[in-house]
């Protein structure tokens, strides 16, 4: 593993999300997100201390941001180690119809949306607003699992977090009027991750595997993917990291009790 300074790293947020959004390492980005967060937590209760509520607010935001990074990192590699796990066990014609059945099951998700009398967010429409470049490669050519909806997802979220730290910004800086706008956007972009978040739950490999042969191959695969793959070190790293939490209280203006919430 790649020995990374996440210290020095994190003196320059630029190239601190650059990297946790582009770097194919997965187990080195989830080593620096846990030690980016230790970091965070160490450094709150001097925040705290100063009654700093925007920056208090900002790395609670930042952690947030990063624990989902964290879990949407692990679901991308886990649905590529589940195919591999489906091609070593049953061959590539169960891959092929596998995948057929999942990109089935997406579209009626996508379909479903429409009715319900919602524009469907593609990711034609992610990519243009985005920038292409900002979609990591080894997300979509690391194996041939259609990770696309999760990588949606992932984009979604970054757009919440960026657009929620400009609300944010813009309040306490007393432009009100720019904070409530972008409070609106930030709630819009939020129905995106509800969406994703829906799909990648009913259109998993493990799902999809389920519904096709069953609980018990189900369930052989993710054994095979276990014992297989570095998958179980990549869970371990992702529960840790969303067991971490900070031990104290944070959001308070001033030194009186009921001005205070936990974390």
């Amino acid at each position: 593993m790649a020995n990374i300074n996440v210290k020095k790293l994190m003196q320059d947020e630029t190239a601190l999300f650059t990297f946790l959004r582009n770097s194919p390492q997965h187990a080195v980005v989830l080593s620096v997100i846990a030690g980016a967060i230790d970091l965070y937590h160490r450094i709150l209760p001097r925040v705290v201390a100063s009654h700093d509520l925007g920056l208090q607010q900002d790395i609670s935001l930042i952690i947030r941001f990063m624990k989902r990074e964290a879990h949407d990192r692990v679901a991308i590699r886990l649905e590529h180690s589940m195919l591999d796990g489906v091609e070593r066990l049953f061959g590539d014609h169960f891959v092929a119809s596998l995948l057929e059945q999942q990109a089935e099951a997406i579209a009626e998700h996508h379909a479903l949306y429409a009715t319900g009398g919602q524009k469907t967010p593609t990711m034609e429409h992610l990519f243009e607003k985005a920038g292409a470049q900002r979609i990591p490669s080894w997300g979509a050519e690391y194996g041939r699992a259609n990770v696309s909806q999760l990588l949606a997802l992932r984009m979604a979220r970054e757009e919440v977090f960026t657009l929620t730290r400009e609300k944010n910004r813009a309040y306490y800086s007393g432009d009100r009027e720019e904070s409530w706008r972008l409070k609106l956007q930030a709630e819009d972009a939020q129905r995106k991750i509800g969406f994703y978040s829906e799909i990648e739950s009913a259109c998993s490999m493990f799902k999809m595997i389920k519904e096709m042969k069953g609980a018990e191959t189900a369930l052989r695969v993710d054994e095979w993917v276990n014992q297989n793959t570095r998958i179980s070190e990549f869970r371990a790293m992702r529960d840790c990291i969303q067991n971490s939490t900070f031990d104290g209280r944070i959001y308070s203006r001033s030194v009186r009790k009921d001005n205070r919430h936990r974390a």
